[in-house]
Formats: structure tokens, sequence, C-alpha cells
């Protein structure tokens, strides 16, 4: 189960997506309705992260990505993708 956490900061207009796929083409996305995804916890993920702004100065940035087995971002099994950007 994935579960994202959004801090902003500021002003401003930007759509954002982000999406779980299958391989490393990133051309068949997990669908909606496969959700939760079961991957293996030594298997590759593939995951992108993508920021439409008419704003050059926005950027996106990963700061943290954990896997949990239930909608609880702190529940206490973590599986770290992304640590401190």
């Amino acid at each position: 189960v994935m579960t994202t956490l959004f801090f902003s900061e500021g002003y401003g207009n930007f759509s954002f997506e982000m999406g779980l796929y299958r391989s490393s083409e990133y051309t068949s996305p997990y669908e909606v309705s496969e959700y939760p995804v079961t991957i293996n916890p030594f298997g590759q993920l593939y995951c992108q992260a993508k920021l439409d702004s008419s704003d050059p100065d926005l950027v996106l940035r990963a700061d943290t990505c954990v896997a949990t087995p239930s909608m609880d971002p702190s529940h206490s099994v973590q599986y770290t993708f992304i640590e401190d950007g």
C-alpha cells in the first residue's frame, strides 16, 4: 500500500501526477482498480512523479517515500525507498 503525504509552501498553479509502473519503460502504469499493488520488497519499483506548471521556479522534490502494509503512514512496519531526498 502506498500512501503519499504532500507538504507545500507558497502559492501557484500546478498539476501533479504520481504513478507506479510495471517496468522501466514507464509505458504501462498500474490502474487505480489494481491498488493496493503488491510488490516484492526485494524487487524493482518503478515510480514516476510529474509536475506541470508554467512557473519555471517551481521544483518537485521527493524527500521521503515509504511503503507500509496499511494505509497508516506511521505504521511500525515501513519499507523506505527515498530518505532525505
